[in-house]
């Protein structure tokens, strides 16, 4: 068991590698660089411009950067964002994960609340009205689009039972 965990990690780790390479490799095949436009248009001086390559390392040859890029991403430091001037990419990251777990979990809350019940239904009357009717609503459900489903449930909760206000501040 433990050679069989061993060797998927082993598997993981050079799958993870080949993503990263096959990013850094992308990136690096774009022409131009993250300054070429702002350099042109703002009227930047190239001296600015190499001191923004050299503290990002983009002066570095291609090999080098990449060892540098891996070895950031084992620290999890996905480095500034060049988009939003002096914020890191992780917390930006972080940042839009914190509604996609509530969503996932209020997600996962309707479909333990709707199919465990259903499920245990079927069991209990296997071959009867009951176990066809649960398993109709199950197929339903599950061939609803979300966001179907979402305006349903917003109705539902917000208009018809108001327990839900239409506008909320989740953070």
């Amino acid at each position: 068991m433990a050679r069989y965990l061993i060797g998927r990690l082993f598997q993981t780790a050079i799958t993870l590698l080949f993503i990263a390479l096959i990013t850094f490799v992308l990136m690096h095949s774009v022409p131009g660089g993250p300054f070429d436009v702002q350099g042109g248009e703002r009227g930047v001086s190239q001296q600015f411009i190499r001191q923004q390559e050299a503290y990002y390392g983009l002066d570095k040859p291609v090999p080098q950067q990449f060892v540098r890029f891996i070895g950031n991403l084992l620290q999890g430091d996905l480095g500034l964002s060049f988009a939003q001037k002096g914020q890191n990419v992780t917390d930006l990251i972080l940042d839009k994960t914190k509604p996609s777990l509530l969503l996932g979990m209020m997600s996962f809350a309707i479909v333990i609340g709707v199919g465990l019940p259903l499920g245990i239904i079927s069991a209990i009357r296997r071959n009867s009205i009951w176990d066809y009717g649960a398993l109709a609503i199950s197929t339903v459900l599950a061939a609803l689009p979300s966001f179907v489903l979402a305006f349903l449930l917003l109705i539902i909760f917000a208009v018809w039972l108001g327990d839900v206000p239409l506008s909320v501040e989740l953070w």
